[in-house]
């Protein structure tokens, strides 16, 4: 614990409250530090990106903006939220926030599983995702099953993949992805491979160039013409303050 007798400024914005929580917080394990940063790190920039909001003004519609923003992916991008969780119940704890964190941390199973098919891939030969796709092609127009030997080979080749996609991870300082990349099989490759899979990008970081450039500036109008009627609304509260 660090600087528990800091003066809080007013009114308080989001990228104070994230700065001063890892100043009081920071892990000691040199592993557990390096991770704790980088999450400090992303969570700043994405409230700075999304106009850096009161902590009063908080509301459902900036976590649509940083879901959008996030170049993280699904995954990471809900791990910042549940961290923005812990930290906010820290705020309240402090009376630094009088109220529940309005954001909400989402498992989106499917798109989750993209990702790790996704990350699995890189550690699996030509040939297995060929067999892959073939099969996967196959299971579509209803043309038969494949033999009993390629399936147990694919399902080897996929498992002996995600083990490396595992370490790679935890080389990396992405513990959060391991329970996932260990779920990871045959079956969620030939999930991935459908249409209807190849049309659900996730909201963080399948939307890109220009496209993603609009979607994250409507979001930003949203969210800043929300804290406007907000603040419209509550003229009394900011006369007291």
């Amino acid at each position: 614990m660090r600087r528990a007798s800091t003066v809080a400024p007013d009114p308080i914005r989001l990228s104070w409250l994230i700065i001063e929580f890892a100043e009081r917080h920071r892990p000691g394990a040199i592993k557990a530090r390096r991770i704790f940063t980088k999450e400090i790190r992303l969570l700043v920039q994405a409230m700075q990106e999304i106009g850096d909001p009161l902590v009063a003004e908080l509301g459902e519609v900036d976590s649509h903006a940083f879901r959008a923003m996030s170049p993280v992916g699904v995954i990471r991008t809900e791990t910042l939220i549940r961290r923005l969780r812990q930290i906010w119940r820290w705020a309240n704890s402090e009376a630094f926030a009088d109220r529940a964190c309005p954001w909400h941390a989402h498992t989106r199973e499917r798109q989750i599983r993209v990702e790790m098919v996704e990350l699995v891939a890189r550690y699996l030969p030509e040939v297995a995702l060929q067999e892959i796709g073939a099969m996967a092609l196959a299971s579509c127009v209803g043309s038969g099953a494949r033999a009993g030997e390629d399936l147990v080979s694919l399902t080897r080749a996929v498992r002996q993949a995600a083990r490396q996609a595992c370490m790679e991870a935890w080389r990396d300082g992405r513990p959060d992805l391991i329970p996932a990349l260990r779920r990871c099989d045959l079956q969620w490759f030939l999930e991935a491979k459908t249409p209807d899979a190849s049309q659900s990008p996730t909201a963080g970081e399948l939307i890109l160039g220009h496209e993603r450039i609009e979607v994250v500036d409507n979001l930003r109008k949203k969210a800043s013409t929300g804290r406007k009627i907000l603040a419209e609304s509550n003229p009394t509260d900011q006369d007291v303050q």
